[in-house]
């Protein structure tokens, strides 16, 4: 039940600070957003979603766990990556949005293998956690704006 009120937290956080802290700065750059079809944008959002996983997941856990595998270390490192990657997704208000959502996918990668070094596995398995994630915000917003 605790997972089901966490999605749901994310999800309306992330529609709140504007479908996943993006920022559009005028009219013509919205409108640009707008023209991609709906294959392009589910191409587009598994290529980032994967690329996204592989710099802030796959590679400071992969790191972490060669240095020390203590899961208090890997979760500690898994923190700061999730902490640069909600700052980098719109700065430190997206920290609690998009940082929360990112560090449940660092919980889904240590958990799906990555703290046993199945790195592929966990990869894979947050990576679709993510995409999924990402779906389900950005496809009713486009659905709405078509």
């Amino acid at each position: 039940m605790s997972v089901l009120a966490l999605v749901i937290a994310l999800i309306i956080g992330s529609l709140i600070t504007g479908v996943g802290g993006v920022r559009v700065e005028t009219p013509e750059a919205a409108e640009g957003l707008l023209q991609i079809d709906l294959f392009q944008m589910v191409l587009v959002v598994f290529v980032t979603v994967f690329i996204e996983e592989l710099l802030f997941r796959t590679l400071p856990i992969f790191v972490a766990r060669w240095i020390n595998p203590s899961i208090r270390w890997i979760f500690a490192i898994a923190v700061i990556a999730t902490i640069v990657f909600g700052y980098i997704h719109g700065g430190v208000a997206n920290i609690f949005i998009q940082g929360v959502a990112g560090l449940f996918f660092a919980i889904i990668y240590i958990k799906g293998g990555g703290y046993h070094g199945r790195h592929l596995r966990a990869w894979c398995a947050a990576g679709l956690g993510h995409y999924l994630y990402n779906m389900l915000i950005l496809f009713p917003a486009a659905l709405l704006a078509a």
